[in-house]
């Protein structure tokens, strides 16, 4: 029988198709939000052309995303795909546990970043719209949205 755990979608993995795609059917889709993190756009990691998704500790941010229940052998077959050079060109990825709210629970969850985040670069358009339309799917209002278009476009302070 398969183990499952929560993995924290907050780039181009919030869009539920793409992610099927990934790592085939997941369990469970929830949104979730990550408390005192911020959301950047990051040069270490090579997405599409452009700029990956990263979370970084930032007290009172918050950055929206959703939580998919996977099993553990989809969650290897993320850290194979997350941190393979052409991805993570400066071998900087990490996964890590961190907490997060979804429907006022508290869960743990698995999420990758980078270590010692570097310079800003702006997203492609294309892994930009995997993100916006994993945010639409999951049903942010149009105000998430924005924010995160802001993000793309400019460092934020």
């Amino acid at each position: 029988m398969a183990e499952y755990i929560w993995y924290f979608a907050y780039g181009s993995n919030l869009d539920p198709d793409r992610f099927s795609d990934r790592v085939g059917p997941w369990k469970e889709l929830k949104k979730a939000a990550l408390m005192d993190y911020t959301l950047r756009f990051c040069g270490d990691v090579n997405a599409e052309g452009g700029g990956g998704a990263i979370v970084q500790y930032k007290p009172a941010d918050v950055v929206q995303g959703a939580i998919y229940k996977i099993s553990t052998a989809q969650i290897q077959q993320m850290d194979e795909a997350e941190f393979h050079s052409e991805v993570d060109s400066n071998n900087v990825g990490i996964r890590k546990t961190i907490t997060v709210m979804a429907e006022d629970d508290a869960l743990n969850a698995e999420v990758y970043t980078v270590s010692n985040p570097k310079t800003y670069q702006r997203p492609s358009e294309k892994y930009l719209g995997h993100i916006l339309s994993g945010l639409e799917a999951v049903g942010y209002p149009p105000s998430v949205i924005r924010r995160v278009e802001s993000i793309a476009e400019n460092e934020p302070e």
